[in-house]
């Protein structure tokens, strides 16, 4: 019997660890796929094999993966061998097994995928049954519920004023687990104040009747903190810290930097050198190597060595190691100091401390001080031309350092910990270890972008090691920052989740897109909501159907949601601080106020420009210049809010000294002149109104009987064509009220421009 036993053990044992190890090849093979220059896997690659070994290994999370996202392969088809195809259904069995696994066999994708569908009110998923058990620990009681066709299981809703917090349930359990993007999620959505969970597994009935997670209204970030928002901090900074480490060990990326701020809306779009994108393109990379190679640059040359090193995704161009040092070492013959810098550490790293001497001794000697006492640190530490001196190259490591270079503060700050392995060996810092020099030093690398030191610092301020920050709930609050900073720069996961979604929009797959986008989301990354929000807004313009398995905005929901799902996406952006969406959330508010004023919902109207005044008034806050004209003119007439002319005359005098440009033109002749046009603006409005009445009924018909004459054949009358035009006209109306845009926010000025400019 014992015997059994250990046969039993030792079998489990050898499936969890093949497990395991096929889930790390179907990472790389993942990998392959998103490197710079890579268009397909490698040769003896493939997802045929993969996809075998998976399901003699069991591994469901993974399968259920790669058959709900599906995998382009480098023709954009979804396709074995090179890429993967997309079975919803297929999906959907093997998530049922996935999530009915015990918390024992790892698996970094199960309660993941699950939170995602429930996040999206997916259909497939509406008749499970999540509840809590002894532990605690959430379990899924009907998992067969996923092997039905969507739609055939659905649960009506439950009386009483109260509901289970799927969504927020799902992700606290995929962060027990220890799934790297469920626990991010999870502290995300506590972070926000999209879940309660596990202080309470319930949600408001109406909050939580859909089971989608995109209704529920963010908390702003950023902004005053109160106590909630301090214990939510607290509560979520636990589940991020192993997140973060991950993500700190990810400085240099296998994928290129540009990954994680890749915006859908300039793809395939030139950009000047004058963007802040410019450097993604491949007009860059042509740019810098014209200059290096046909000009003979030493800086072009940095440029491309740098470009080899990390490789670029829209060139094509694979990283490079060695090309990138042939690159440093011909620009640092040519005298240029960084390129010397560069190449030593590129030596250094690889211990060739000999072939680094002359490039450390030509930047000890130049200039550069903060490069010139980092080139002394490691001569004095490794004994390059000198006797090895841990003292010196202390010394010298802190006057890097107080010149500001962030590797010395890093180095640094590791040594007053009292470590001395790694990049520490063979140091000693000033005075000896010290905690709060340490955390002074850990604090101003991060300032300087390092990863490292950021986490260390948000880890320090937490335990309460910053004597600036005396309270416990602002030490939460800075600590999660610090550590979700970290995440969003470099975690592995999302890095690669991102490049994937990249890599769907190019290849032609949306649906993948908007999926992987979708989780990221839910993760709180600004770029995930602003790639969203235009993907729905394209789809919105080519007047299709929203993807079915997406929830809709309905009326039981607050007036002030706006009704699409860009909408929604773009105020979670705006809700995050980002200050650009605060005023897309503003204007699309407006259109929504103006829409409601045709219905004749007067309570309706006023909720909605209430709201857009206040997201204005938040961007104004920030300086955005176009809010600060938009909250001018909203008080000027009193739109949302209690007019104030004299606070709006403020205004439009701080945009007019702060700009010479077209803003302040703008704001100069709203200034002095539209209080004038004010009158022609709503007679004009107050003619239309009975217009757009009859308009709006017109468009209702589906088949008009003008329409139904030219299908039969019939003679059509100047009648009809009158008919016709008064058609056409209100859904031009119609399209300028839901997507035209405009400096100038009233939905009033809108209508009106419209109208004029229409075509008849």
């Amino acid at each position: 019997m014992k015997s059994g036993h250990l046969f039993l053990c030792i079998a489990w044992c050898l499936r969890h660890v093949s497990a395991a190890d096929v889930a790390r090849k179907v990472e790389r093979l993942l990998e392959e796929l998103v490197r710079p220059g890579a268009v397909e896997a490698k040769e003896g690659l493939d997802f045929a094999s993969v996809k075998e070994e998976l399901e003699a290994s069991g591994s469901h999370g993974c399968l259920a993966m790669l058959n709900l996202f599906g995998v382009a392969d480098g023709q954009g088809e979804l396709r074995l061998p090179k890429g993967f195809p997309r079975d919803a259904t297929v999906g959907r069995r093997h998530l049922a097994k996935a999530v009915a696994t015990p918390r024992a066999q790892e698996d970094p994708w199960s309660f993941t995928l699950l939170g995602l569908l429930l996040s999206v009110g997916s259909p497939e998923v509406a008749g499970l049954q999540l509840e809590v058990v002894a532990g605690p620990q959430v379990v899924v009681r009907n998992p067969e519920a996923l092997l039905e066709e969507p739609g055939s299981a659905a649960s009506s809703p439950k009386d009483g004023k109260e509901a289970f917090d799927s969504v927020g349930a799902a992700f606290w359990e995929a962060a027990e687990r220890k799934e790297p993007l469920g626990s991010i999620v999870f502290a995300s959505l506590v972070r926000r104040g999209l879940t309660d969970v596990p202080i309470s597994w319930t949600r408001p009935q109406a909050d939580a009747e859909d089971k989608s997670l995109l209704h529920r209204i963010p908390d702003l970030l950023g902004g005053k903190l109160d106590a909630v928002a301090s214990e939510r901090a607290c509560r979520a900074l636990s589940t991020l810290i192993t997140p973060a480490r991950d993500a700190s060990a990810n400085e240099e990326p296998l994928l290129d930097k540009a990954a994680l701020t890749w915006k859908a809306w300039r793809h395939r779009e030139r950009r000047l050198p004058s963007d802040e994108d410019w450097q993604q393109t491949k007009e860059y990379v042509d740019h810098v190597k014209h200059g290096a190679e046909v000009m003979q640059q030493p800086q072009s040359m940095r440029e491309l060595a740098a470009l080899h090193f990390q490789g670029h995704t829209e060139a094509k161009l694979a990283q490079n190691k060695t090309l990138a040092e042939s690159y440093w070492t011909q620009a640092a013959r040519e005298g240029d100091v960084w390129s010397a810098w560069h190449a030593a550490l590129s030596y250094l790293r690889d211990g060739k401390v000999e072939v680094a001497g002359p490039y450390l001794d030509m930047v000890g000697n130049s200039s550069a001080a903060p490069l010139a006492f980092m080139a002394l640190h490691f001569k004095f530490r490794f004994g390059v031309g000198q006797t090895k001196d841990p003292t010196q190259a202390g010394q010298f490591l802190k006057a890097a350092a107080d010149f500001g270079n962030s590797n010395a503060q890093l180095i640094l700050a590791h040594s007053y910990m009292g470590y001395t392995h790694g990049n520490m060996e063979g140091v000693y810092p000033p005075g000896g270890p010290d905690k709060a020099a340490a955390l002074v030093y850990y604090k101003v690398a991060a300032a300087n972008g390092r990863l490292v030191p950021k986490l260390n610092a948000g880890l320090l301020i937490a335990q309460g090691a910053d004597p600036s920050i005396p309270e416990r709930d602002v030490q939460c609050a800075v600590a999660y920052r610090e550590l979700a900073e970290v995440v969003h720069a470099a975690h592995p996961s999302a890095h690669l989740l991102f490049a994937h979604a990249r890599r769907s929009f190019m290849l032609g797959d949306l649906l993948g897109a908007r999926l992987r986008f979708a989780l990221l989301s839910d993760a709180g990354f600004v770029m995930a909501h602003l790639n969203l929000a235009w993907l729905w807004d394209q789809e919105a313009r080519k007047q299709a159907s929203f993807w079915g398995f997406w929830g809709r905005w309905s009326a039981s929901h607050s007036p002030v949601v706006p009704a699409s799902l860009a909408a929604l996406y773009y105020r979670r952006a705006a809700a995050a601080g980002h200050v650009p969406s605060m005023t897309e959330v503003s204007v699309r508010l407006l259109k929504e106020a103006d829409l409601a004023g045709m219905a004749g919902t007067s309570e309706t109207v006023v909720a909605l420009q209430a709201a857009a005044f206040r997201w204005t008034a938040l961007a104004a806050e920030r300086g955005d210049g176009r809010a600060i004209f938009d909250q001018a003119y909203l008080l000027q007439f009193g739109i949302g809010t209690r007019q104030d002319e004299q606070l709006s005359r403020k205004l439009y005098g701080k945009l007019l000294g702060g700009s010479s440009g077209w803003s302040a033109r703008v704001a100069a002749l709203s200034w002095m002149g539209l209080t004038a046009a004010r009158t022609y603006f709503l007679k004009t409005w107050d003619g239309l109104r009975p217009l757009l009445g009859s308009l709006g009924s017109l468009a209702s018909l589906r088949l008009p009987h003008w329409a139904t004459r030219q299908v039969q054949g019939t003679e059509v009358t100047e009648e009809d064509r009158a008919a016709h035009a008064l058609f056409a006209r209100g859904r031009r109306l119609q399209a300028c009220s839901l997507h035209a845009g405009g400096y100038v926010v009233s939905g009033r000025l809108i209508f009106w421009r419209c109208a004029v400019n229409a075509p008849t």
